[in-house]
């Protein structure tokens, strides 16, 4: 389920979706949410880092946003 939710998070989002989807997906494993549970935590992860990128940010921040923020802000959303 990782794999699945993330490569959907990755069609929607590109690569700073990889990670909130792998995360999204092992949390539907462990609950035992079966196959729909990674298709939704993939779509939740996309959606949510494709809204993170959209958001302005200053000039100065931009070149850590898809490596470092927009990773930990959308596993942090998709995890709670």
């Amino acid at each position: 389920m990782p794999v699945l939710a993330g490569y959907i998070a990755f069609g929607i989002a590109d690569r700073p979706g990889l990670v909130a989807g792998f995360v999204g997906g092992a949390i539907a494993n462990q609950v035992g949410a079966g196959f729909l549970g990674g298709l939704v935590a993939g779509l939740l992860a996309g959606f949510v880092v494709y809204w993170t990128k959209k958001l302005p940010v200053p000039r100065y921040l931009r070149p850590v946003m898809p490596i470092l923020v927009i990773p930990v802000i959308s596993s942090l959303v998709v995890a709670s």
